[in-house]
């Protein structure tokens, strides 16, 4: 989703230490919803609710919120259920 206007726009801005800051909470929010979600998945979903690009600077912000919130996170009986008969599955 980013072409080289947002990406020069992010780099200049970072330059200038203008980078908004993140909205965290709700970042969280979302992975504790959609448990399992990936790194990608959360910058896209951001990205889209925002309405404009993350930084690669930031994403390092997303993957430690991401890292605590799926810390103990373990498969649902319907997330089991859900990858029967996929690669997962059959990699078992």
């Amino acid at each position: 989703m980013t072409d080289f206007h947002n990406t020069s726009l992010d780099a200049y801005e970072a330059r200038v230490n203008r980078i908004e800051d993140l909205d965290l909470p709700a970042i969280r929010e979302y992975i504790q919803e959609h448990a399992g979600c990936s790194l990608d998945d959360a910058i896209d979903w951001y990205e889209q609710i925002s309405g404009r690009s993350v930084p690669e600077e930031q994403w390092k912000q997303i993957e430690e919120v991401l890292d605590e919130e799926s810390a103990g996170w373990d498969p649902s009986d319907d997330d089991m259920l859900s990858a029967f008969g996929t690669k997962w599955h059959d990699g078992l």
